[in-house]
């Protein structure tokens, strides 16, 4: 029976690696929106589609809700996420046809922006976006148990883990610099 399962095609589509390569850690990067993960989250019911983009650093993420997900699309979402926050050196992203279409590679060289793939079928190497992405699909179930509209229940959501994590990180760095100033 083992030999039939390890020698069906189809059971090795759907089937877990038996020992699969352990994952590196992505470095921290110095300073914030420097390296970036995105993703793209859905089709929602509706669906549209929730465009993630989540800074390494900072764990800050941005989102915008996409009725289309074309790279056309996605580059005008980045655009203004990034005349916000200025442009990143990196942006890891799965292998999905808007981010490897020739349009979003010419973008984001054009940009100097380095394009790191994540390994097909393994959502995991890109932890960061896919955690966010939990988050949002709770604020999804919340929004659809108290029948709000998505767009205004995640608005409230982000400013709560804005303001938590802006207060978080400032008192992390106030840490770091104290500790600087007091260790020999």
């Amino acid at each position: 029976m083992e030999y039939k399962c390890r020698s069906c095609h189809g059971c090795q589509l759907v089937s877990q690696p038996e020992h699969p390569e352990p994952i590196e850690s992505t470095k921290l990067p110095s300073e914030p929106w420097q390296a970036l993960a995105a993703d793209l989250l859905g089709p929602l019911p509706d669906g549209s589609y929730i465009f993630v983009v989540v800074d390494y650093y900072s764990r800050y993420f941005e989102i915008d809700i996409l009725k289309t997900t074309t790279s056309e699309k996605l580059i005008e979402s980045m655009e203004r996420v990034f005349c916000t926050h200025g442009y990143p050196e990196t942006l890891k992203t799965d292998n999905g046809e808007h981010f490897v279409s020739k349009e979003f590679e010419a973008y984001l060289s054009d940009h100097d922006i380095e394009h790191k793939r994540t390994t097909p079928l393994w959502p995991q190497a890109n932890g960061e976006v896919e955690r966010q992405n939990r988050t949002l699909l709770k604020v999804m179930q919340i929004a659809q148990a108290e029948r709000k509209k998505l767009e205004t229940k995640t608005s409230s959501i982000l400013t709560s883990i804005r303001i938590n994590s802006s207060q978080y990180n400032r008192s992390k760095s106030i840490r770091v610099d104290v500790w600087k100033k007091y260790s020999y």
